[in-house]
Order: C-alpha cells, then sequence, then structure tokens
C-alpha cells in the first residue's frame, strides 16, 4: 500500500472529519485519493455552510436596486454538492463492485 500524505486536517466540521476519518480508514486510497476525498468533505462543508446562511437571509434578497432576487448563496449550496458528489463519483464510493467484469448494462437507451 502506497504510503499516505501526512495531512494536518484542522478545519472540517468534527462531523465531517469523522466521517474523512472513517472513509479513508476503511479503503486503501492513495495520496491523490486522500486529496479528493478532502475536497469532498469541504465541499459538504461549505454547502452547509451555504445552507445556513439562506436560511438567516432568506432565499430571496434585495439587491442594490431595491429589487428581489435569488441569493446567491443558493447556487453555492448547489455548485459545492455537485463538487461533493463528483469527487465521491471520481472515487468509485458510491457504486459496489460489479459481480461480473462485464460492463453494466444500460437501460432506458433506445
Amino acid at each position: 500500500m502506497p504510503k499516505q500524505p501526512n495531512l494536518k486536517i484542522t478545519h472540517l466540521k468534527p462531523a465531517t472529519k469523522k466521517w474523512f476519518d472513517r472513509v479513508a480508514s476503511e479503503y486503501q486510497l492513495e495520496s491523490h485519493h486522500l486529496r479528493i476525498l478532502l475536497t469532498a468533505a469541504e465541499m459538504w462543508d461549505r454547502s452547509a455552510e451555504a445552507r445556513e446562511a439562506v436560511q438567516k437571509a432568506g432565499v430571496a434578497v434585495v439587491d442594490r436596486y431595491g429589487q428581489m432576487k435569488a441569493n446567491p448563496l443558493i447556487e453555492t449550496e448547489r455548485s459545492c454538492k455537485i463538487l461533493f458528489l463528483r469527487s465521491i463519483r471520481e472515487l468509485g464510493l458510491d457504486v459496489e463492485e460489479p459481480e461480473s467484469p462485464r460492463p453494466p448494462t444500460i437501460h432506458g437507451r433506445a
């Protein structure tokens, strides 16, 4: 197993840090995989921060012209969740190993 980098992770929320540590210990991850996992954890925390800010400020805010518009943090939350899911998919944590070496069948395409 390759030597894992000594990542000093102090900026994650406690629950996210616990998740990161659990996943890192359950899977054999190389150093670049750990960095992808760290990115996923950071994006999870960032999306939670954006969600909390939206809950405080509301989904609509008044712009400088006095017009109501969508809170820009909604897009921040959305983007962070997308990056989280992409990171998980990149690591292959979202699927189980196939039972056979044959590629999976794609359903629903003509």
